[in-house]
């Protein structure tokens, strides 16, 4: 299932991470600094489930498509959150077109599209 597929992806790279990367003479984080890569673990985590779920119902190239998308997305919410007064429109229309290309997106029309 894809929940299991997820969770022994995880738990693999959260073992090496332990046990190979992490030095032993490094302290522990602060409890706070847990706390944040927890929960971006967990939303990670749920996008990655979320994903693979989706490949049931889809195409592996529109799955690619949709998640490349976060070029996009990044570039919007930047100008939002960085309250830049110009939103980069031709950069955002470049990435569109690149993601489309490279993922061969060949859709005339809505139908065409999966759930």
């Amino acid at each position: 299932s894809p929940l299991t597929l997820t969770m022994i992806r995880f738990g693999l790279s959260a073992l090496v991470s332990f046990c190979i990367i992490v030095p032993r003479s490094n302290p522990m984080p602060p409890k706070k600094e847990l706390k944040v890569s927890a929960q971006a673990g967990l939303f990670l985590g749920l996008c990655l489930i979320l994903q693979t779920v989706g490949l049931q119902f889809t195409s592996a190239t529109k799955s690619g498509f949709i998640t490349c998308m976060y070029v996009v997305f990044v570039a919007i919410l930047e100008s939002l959150f960085i309250k830049r007064r110009k939103i980069p429109f031709l950069n955002i229309f470049l990435s569109l077109v690149g993601l489309t290309l490279v993922c061969e997106i060949h859709t005339s029309s809505f139908s065409d599209l999966n759930i």
